[in-house]
């Protein structure tokens, strides 16, 4: 009898001294993730060089984030029990000025990711543009134009391009930096200034085209 009033107590204390923080910190914290970190750029580098060599785009700097983080998630059973998803993604993000025709020249990005094997956005950047030349006017501008994502696999690891664009004048607020309040369980970036990027290219141009490649690499759930 005493052993088995003793079985009780000992199954709660394990269960509450588990940490689910200190835990994705374990799987998410170099050197765990190293090999799947150092290919990211190698697996990025022919999209970015599509849209370098549109002749056309004045590429700026270059922001990078790696980064992870936790979410709980709802597990509904007999046992209620909590459970976080744990990610991480990599992010490149290049800025760049253009001018011309701007229906034109994202229809020019857009044939330069599909020729390096991204998937038409079905009817996203038809709408975009349809939006642009309607919408451009005293008050709208570009930076008012949905922005057009891009998904496809390379290897096992699910990337997104997105497109989005701004225009000499008024800073959008996409341009403002800022903080997420949540601590990520990892972060390691080299950071730029993007108001002040905006400011820089259009001294020169009339638009600016952000340009965001990024992939989940790491995903896993973890239970309380």
């Amino acid at each position: 009898m005493r052993r088995t009033a003793l079985l009780p107590l000992v199954f709660v204390a394990a269960c509450t001294s588990h940490d689910p923080r200190a835990e994705a910190e374990r799987l998410v914290k170099p050197p765990e993730l190293g090999a799947e970190r150092a290919a990211l750029p190698g697996s990025a580098a022919p999209t970015l060089a599509a849209t370098d060599a549109l002749t056309w785009l004045e590429r700026g700097p270059d922001a990078t984030e790696d980064a992870c983080g936790m979410q709980a998630e709802e597990w509904k059973g007999f046992f209620p029990t909590q459970v976080w998803r744990v990610s991480c993604t990599w992010r490149t993000t290049r800025y760049y000025g253009f001018d011309g025709d701007f229906p034109e020249r994202a229809q020019a990005v857009d044939d330069a990711l599909v020729a390096a094997g991204w998937p038409k956005p079905d009817e996203a950047l038809s709408s975009a543009i349809r939006y642009f030349r309607q919408t451009h006017k005293p008050g709208y501008d570009v930076s008012h134009v949905p922005p057009v994502a891009y998904h496809r696999y390379i290897g096992d690891q699910p990337w997104t391009v997105q497109l989005s664009w701004a225009e000499a004048g008024r800073v959008p607020a996409g341009f403002r930096t800022t903080r997420t309040p949540v601590e990520p369980l990892h972060r390691e970036a080299a950071e730029v200034d993007p108001e002040q990027v905006h400011r820089d290219l259009t001294s020169r141009h009339q638009f600016v085209l952000v340009f965001s490649l990024s992939a989940r690499y790491f995903e896993r759930t973890i239970a309380d």
